[in-house]
């Protein structure tokens, strides 16, 4: 739960943004728990007597929501990580709802889109679909990156569907993003779903991922450079963008 909070912390763009429109959210009732998630950012430099009780009540808040949160047995941090950007999110859209000038910067910073395309092996019928998400999750490559983790997630992969037109069984899928969000979130799935072990292999980071946005019909993919690491507030250069790597001063 702390290195989740730390990690959220560090993105200076996000807390910032939440900030810059306390007038907004100090007041309003369905906003208690981004006023505790910003109330224990205030005080992350705080002793243990102050931020010990701040991170109780963010805790029993999430706990509201989601049971597996309540009392003190150990929990997964992407888990942790997933539901709090998410009950953020519902705060956010709740205050949009009422204060149209409000930004959650969950939607504004994290939040992409993938397409998805499937394909029929048989008389090629092709339908798309896009999908929301705030965060990657992906396989681990074995003494490999996360450079060839991302290249596995957005590998062409074989499904078995029923074609509405020639009734064919087998068919292709294929993702990519459709979007590309200010700051990319990457779960790397240490736990086998089979054993429950954990994978303690070492990954090598890349300072810079390439990722590139597709467009229907298209030939050509605009590309944005990602450092990795801590995402920042991007520098523009073309279509190009930037991230410094390096942690944030204190």
């Amino acid at each position: 739960m702390n290195s989740t909070l730390q990690c959220l912390y560090s993105l200076q763009p996000f807390c910032s943004q939440l900030l810059e429109q306390e007038e907004i959210w100090r007041v309003e009732p369905s906003a208690r728990l981004l006023r505790t998630f910003i109330r224990l950012y205030l005080h992350r430099s705080s002793g243990e007597k102050v931020k010990v009780p701040i991170i109780a009540q963010l805790k029993s808040l999430i706990a509201l929501r989601n049971q597996e949160f309540e009392g003190n047995s150990e929990n997964d941090a992407h888990e942790f990580l997933s539901e709090c950007l998410l009950r953020l999110q519902d705060t956010g859209r709740a205050l949009a709802t009422i204060h149209q000038a409000y930004r959650c910067p969950v939607d504004t910073l994290l939040s992409f889109q993938l397409r998805y395309s499937r394909t029929c092996r048989s008389c090629g019928m092709g339908s798309t679909r896009e999908e929301l998400n705030i965060m990657l999750s992906l396989d681990l490559v074995t003494q490999g990156s996360v450079k060839q983790c991302l290249q596995l997630f957005f590998t062409e992969t074989h499904v078995e569907f029923r074609c509405e037109c020639c009734e064919g069984q087998g068919s292709t899928m294929r993702c990519a993003f459709h979007t590309l969000p200010q700051v990319l979130i990457l779960h790397l799935k240490r736990i086998c779903p089979l054993t429950l072990t954990k994978k303690h292999q070492a990954l090598t980071l890349e300072p810079r991922l390439e990722l590139r946005v597709e467009r229907p019909n298209e030939l050509q993919s605009n590309a944005d450079n990602f450092s990795a690491g801590r995402g920042h507030q991007p520098h523009r250069l073309g279509c190009h963008r930037w991230y410094d790597t390096r942690s944030p001063k204190p």
